[in-house]
């Protein structure tokens, strides 16, 4: 009897795969801006002032989305008028942008979003040892992030408490995860492109 969870695992694997490479084969091709919208005239008031991730002094338009690329729930790069003597980049956590006369937006695109939530606190404890793919010392929790994208049925990882004196970041094959005071964990998203996933070898392969 064919086993049928085996089929579809493969399957979302092999699906997966596809999707990545073409991302990959997107950003080789046109560059990092390719996953941004041309800049958008008159618009960057966000819904709330909570929306704001960061701002800095504007060095141009393209320097002001790589910098967006750099936060993993920054959704759209904004710049202030061209009026101002003294220009600003800001990063903010939505695509939903109200009008602005004067200001400029570049939304990221659904292809590029990120692939994980934030850190969710007091979680990561699984429902069984053989969710477990695989462990190691902490770097850092990007970093944890990371290594999740090397293994294609990594749904989550973990990291251990702050009072650890030796922390450790898990891997686990599943997002069902339960209260565990101290821990933390950063949950894939169902449709993730965002992040590319580490390729090994000309063809690449998964772990």
């Amino acid at each position: 009897m064919l086993n049928t969870s085996l089929i579809k695992g493969e399957f979302c694997n092999r699906k997966l795969l596809l999707l990545t490479l073409l991302s990959v084969l997107v950003a080789a091709v046109l560059g990092k801006s390719a996953c941004y919208t041309e800049y958008k005239a008159d618009i960057g008031q966000t819904p709330s002032e909570a929306n704001l991730l960061a701002q800095r002094t504007l060095v141009n338009e393209e320097e002001c989305k790589m910098w967006c690329d750099e936060y993993a729930d920054c959704q759209a790069a904004v710049v202030s008028p061209a009026s101002w003597a003294h220009r600003e980049c800001f990063l903010v956590n939505t695509v939903t942008l109200l009008a602005r006369i004067g200001w400029s937006a570049a939304i990221k695109k659904a292809l590029c979003l990120a692939c994980y939530t934030e850190y969710k606190a007091d979680i990561g404890q699984t429902p069984s040892e053989a969710n477990l793919l695989a462990q190691r010392t902490l770097v850092n929790e990007e970093e944890c992030k990371m290594w999740c994208d090397e293994y294609a049925d990594c749904q989550a990882a973990v990291v251990s408490p702050a009072s650890w004196a030796h922390r450790e970041c898990f891997l686990v094959n599943t997002v069902t995860l339960l209260a565990r005071i101290g821990w933390a964990a950063a949950i894939k998203k169902a449709l993730c492109l965002g992040k590319l996933i580490l390729i090994y070898g000309s063809l690449g392969r998964f772990r």
